[in-house]
């Protein structure tokens, strides 16, 4: 039986027989020349065509992903701003609410001089 280490050495030390006639003949080769140089240029082409397609896409890409993090950036900002503006808020309402609790306790403090009999407190409200 015959191995295909067996098979692969004796391709490689024959003669002439066993290999391909195109690369014995220079005439054949010659021949191709042409085609194949038409077919390398024309793979050539695709490949550059692909290459400018994919540069288009990646630029296309990059752009959208410029474009997202400037809506994201922007987003963060109107949410910083509507958290300034609700902090702005709770501290006026958290102000006003100490003012009316200080005026309710001068009040409460007025109505019970009034009510302890202290006429002066009396007429102050």
């Amino acid at each position: 039986m015959i191995s295909a280490l067996t098979l692969s050495a004796a391709l490689m030390m024959s003669g002439p027989v066993f290999q391909d006639p195109v690369l014995q003949d220079p005439a054949r080769q010659d021949s191709g020349d042409a085609e194949t140089h038409r077919l390398n240029a024309e793979v050539l082409a695709r490949l550059e065509a692909a290459d400018a397609a994919e540069a288009r896409a990646r630029a296309e890409y990059e752009a959208s992903e410029r474009a997202r993090q400037a809506r994201i950036a922007e987003a963060e900002a109107e949410a910083a701003r509507q958290r300034a503006r609700w902090e702005t808020t709770q501290a006026e309402y958290r102000a006003e609410r100490a003012a009316w609790e200080a005026r309710n306790a001068r009040w409460r403090e007025q109505v019970a001089a009034c009510e302890a009999g202290n006429r002066a407190a009396c007429d102050a409200y």
